[in-house]
């Protein structure tokens, strides 16, 4: 089932509940499908979905860093990006845990 419509953007909230939620649902059920879509909607065009996406990663990471491992090589590309929070999260995501 898609997990993507549970982001805070696309409920049209402005708080991190839902992406921490997700977060936690994901890594609870260690949903390799769920954080696979979550991942690729890293690179979406759309920023505040891409903004979203990042925050749950990392919110991912923080649970069990095991589940984002994978996406190393993704949160090093974020360094790379011309949006700030992408860069931020870039950061932050390796680096818990």
């Amino acid at each position: 089932m898609p997990v993507l419509h549970r982001i805070a953007h696309l409920q049209n909230r402005r708080d991190e509940v839902p992406n921490q939620e997700l977060a936690r649902d994901l890594a609870r059920k260690k949903d390799g499908k769920g954080i696979q879509e979550i991942a690729a909607n890293v690179w979406s065009s759309d920023k505040d979905v891409q903004a979203d996406c990042i925050k749950v990663l990392y919110e991912i990471g923080y649970i069990d860093p095991t589940l984002v491992a994978g996406f190393a090589g993704d949160f090093v590309r974020l360094l790379k990006s011309k949006e700030q929070p992408a860069r931020v999260g870039g950061m932050i995501a390796p680096s818990e845990r």
